[in-house]
């Protein structure tokens, strides 16, 4: 994976992937272009923490619309992933 796309899963902004990776914003500007697959990882784990305690929430509450609407935020983050990191 790229830092490219790994910025661009979290709106292009570096604070929002370092607050969800949980480093500060200059340690993602050091990151090299081709990430290591630990990032990579911290990466894919900030993804899912963002969408399944959302699911996980909106299944409980039964509430559908919110359900189906995260449902589909994460299916599209999934599809804006390289697909050697989908599999």
């Amino acid at each position: 994976m790229k830092k490219s796309e790994a910025l661009a899963l979290f709106d292009n902004m570096p604070s929002r992937l370092a607050r969800a990776i949980g480093v500060n914003r200059q340690a993602i500007t050091n990151w090299p272009d081709e990430l290591s697959d630990y990032q990579r990882d911290r990466v894919q784990a900030a993804l899912w923490r963002r969408h399944a305690g959302n699911l996980f929430k909106a299944s409980k509450a039964m509430d559908v619309p919110t359900f189906m609407a995260d449902a589909a935020a994460l299916v599209r983050d999934a599809e804006r992933m390289p697909e050697e990191l989908a599999a």
